[in-house]
This record gives structure tokens, C-alpha cells and sequence, in this order.
């Protein structure tokens, strides 16, 4: 009797195993695939959930601290920069290049009013954020507060600091024409 149980437990291994071996293929007798994900492929996957098209305000508009880059190639100068934003208020770093001049601008706006000005002198731009060139127009002088660009954008601990206006600039009103 001992050499049947024995014979019974030996079929009832294999048809565990049996069972246990159909479980780990595919719906259709196939083996299962398995896929390799590389570095690269999440990084592009994190890069193309962190990309999107938007304007400065739109940015501001969703609450998020964000610090963003960009690069922008117009008929009058090509630029590139990092944008910060928290609790409404954006400060924009750029480097421009028009005919053949590099020079760095910069844009605080605290939700109410843009704060510009530039490397190639210590005299600034105040103006009303209502006032700012339409999403439309080309600004000479960088990026308007309601264009669309195409940013990259990741979380930002936000620092107060970066948001401070720089006190060796004297900011005036925007000259009207």
C-alpha cells in the first residue's frame, strides 16, 4: 500500500506541476513576454509628461511651484531660459541672441505688476501685467507673459529669494510710443 500512495502523490506532483506551468503562459499556450524598460525610455516618458505648451500665466494659473525652460527661435532673436514660478509670482531668466549680440534679460512679475530689465544696462521696466504685448506679437526684448511656448517644467522648492527685484536697477514705467 505504501508503494501506491507513494504512486499517488507522484501524480499529484505532476499535475500540480502541470497546472502550475499552463498558469505561467499566455492565454494562448504562448510564454509570456516579458519587456525590457530601459533609463532611457522613462526618461523620455518623465520628459514627455513634464513637457507642455503654455504661457507664463497659464503656468502661474495652475498653483504649482514649477521652475521651467524653454527655448524660442523668432525672425528677431533666438532665446532660451529658466522659468520659476510660486504662489502667482514668476521670475524669468533668458539669454537672447539678435543680431549677432548676446545679452542675458530678466522678468519678475508679482502678479500685478512685470518688473524687466536687462545685462546691457541698470535701468529697468515697470508695467502693469495687464499691459503686456498680446499672445500674438513678438516682444523684442524676450518672451511676453501670454505667449505659448513649449516648456519643460519640473517641481520646484520654491526660494522666496529668486523673487526679489535686484537693487542696483532703477525701474521706471514702460515708455509709451
Amino acid at each position: 500500500m505504501k508503494s501506491n500512495t507513494i504512486v499517488y502523490i507522484l501524480i499529484a506532483l505532476v499535475v500540480i506541476g502541470g497546472i502550475a506551468y499552463m498558469m505561467t503562459k499566455g492565454d494562448n499556450g504562448d510564454a509570456r513576454i516579458e519587456t525590457e524598460v530601459t533609463s532611457n525610455d522613462i526618461e523620455n516618458m518623465v520628459a514627455d509628461s513634464r513637457t507642455q505648451t503654455a504661457s507664463m500665466k497659464e503656468l502661474v494659473d495652475k498653483g504649482e511651484p514649477v521652475k521651467c525652460t524653454f527655448t524660442q527661435v523668432t525672425s528677431n532673436a533666438d532665446s532660451n531660459g529658466t522659468v520659476y514660478i510660486a504662489d502667482g509670482k514668476v521670475r524669468g531668466d533668458f539669454e537672447t541672441t539678435s543680431a549677432g549680440q548676446n545679452f542675458n534679460s530678466y522678468m519678475i512679475s508679482d502678479g500685478s505688476d512685470i518688473y524687466v530689465w536687462s545685462s546691457l544696462t541698470t535701468q529697468g521696466f515697470k508695467m502693469p501685467v495687464s499691459n503686456t504685448p498680446s499672445a500674438g506679437a513678438e516682444s523684442q526684448n524676450g518672451v511676453s507673459y501670454d505667449q505659448k511656448l513649449n516648456y519643460d517644467c519640473d517641481p520646484w522648492n520654491k526660494d522666496v529669494s529668486v523673487f526679489v527685484l535686484p537693487a542696483n536697477i532703477s525701474f521706471g514705467a514702460l515708455p509709451t510710443y
